[in-house]
């Protein structure tokens, strides 16, 4: 017999919760996401990758320092900031030390102005090693993994509780942090900053959020 997809995942009493899977396959980015620039100067570009696990393309397209471009869901906040999983497969295509690309969990899309939390490349934070950093709201603080930045896909992960945040990365818990939580439903965003005078890039593969 045939089973539905709903079946493979919960079990018949259950009703599922909230959640999106994004392959980033096909020739446009899907219509349910919206592209943001937040720092000034020219758009940047968020486009489908003609390559071999190219995925989807997010560039800041110009080499104004400071500049930040992504995608959201246009403050359309689902998911839960106690009780949520965010599965992200990305690679940053530069690991010097003036670049960030980043793969959150946002109260807000405007970035900055309210809670969120954000784990990948953040080289202003740390040059060496992926991180995660979290913001209240009121305050924020970063914390550093023993996984040395580099230009190869990894699986990200970020799964909240009541008491935490749980940053893994290719199925390994690398930090578990317990300080400057988001209190508020919360929605996904991918970005990529320039930290210098320099057009940065990242390649976004795969990305599923859901409530748990």
């Amino acid at each position: 017999m045939v089973q539905s997809l709903y079946s493979k995942l919960y079990s018949p009493t259950t009703i599922a919760s909230s959640r999106v899977v994004e392959r980033f396959t096909g020739d446009t980015i899907d219509e349910r996401w919206s592209t943001y620039n937040l720092a000034g100067g020219p758009a940047g570009l968020a486009t489908m990758s003609d390559s071999i696990d190219g995925g989807l393309n997010i560039d800041t397209n110009d080499t104004d320092s400071n500049l930040l471009f992504g995608i959201s869901f246009n403050n359309i906040r689902h998911y839960s900031p106690t009780a949520s999983k965010l599965i992200c497969i990305f690679r940053q295509n530069t690991d010097n030390v003036n670049y960030s690309s980043i793969v959150s969990l946002d109260e807000d899309s405007s970035l900055g102005t309210a809670g969120f939390i954000h784990v990948g490349q953040n080289t202003a934070a740390n040059a060496s090693f992926y991180m995660i950093r979290s913001d209240d709201g009121t305050s924020e603080s970063n914390t550093a993994t023993s996984v040395a930045l580099d230009t190869s896909y990894h699986k990200h992960e970020v799964e909240t509780f009541s008491t935490s945040i749980q940053y893994s990365i290719d199925g390994l818990i690398r930090i578990t942090k317990g300080t400057n939580r988001p209190t508020l439903k919360l929605a996904p965003a991918l970005f990529v900053q320039n930290l210098e005078a320099t057009a940065h890039d990242a390649d976004y593969l795969y990305l599923e959020v859901y409530n748990k």
